[in-house]
């Protein structure tokens, strides 16, 4: 999993890596990387942001206010606090 946050001109700003030790679904992958770099944004102090990712329904899940039942619902409603407290835009 690889997170960057880009400036408007294009320059890196600050850029993660990370592995993860574990099997999880693709949707469950981009929702940890979401996670992951809103926590960049948050720990780096680089605001705004704007949160783009190439999974339709990980977007769908993270607008929705519905309640996920699933290993991928306490990785969503995380996301969910994330953007509320930062006021990102996604």
């Amino acid at each position: 999993m690889s997170l960057k946050k880009v400036e408007t001109e294009g320059f890196v700003m600050a850029s993660s890596s990370q592995t993860i030790e574990a099997s999880f679904s693709p949707q469950v992958v981009k929702a940890l990387a979401i996670s992951r770099g809103l926590q960049l944004v948050i720990d780096t102090g680089l605001h705004p942001c704007r949160i783009d990712s190439d999974v339709k329904v990980v977007v769908d899940w993270i607008n929705s206010s519905e309640l996920l039942c699933s290993e991928i619902g306490n990785v969503i409603a995380d996301i969910r606090i994330l953007l509320e407290k930062e006021r990102c835009l996604y």
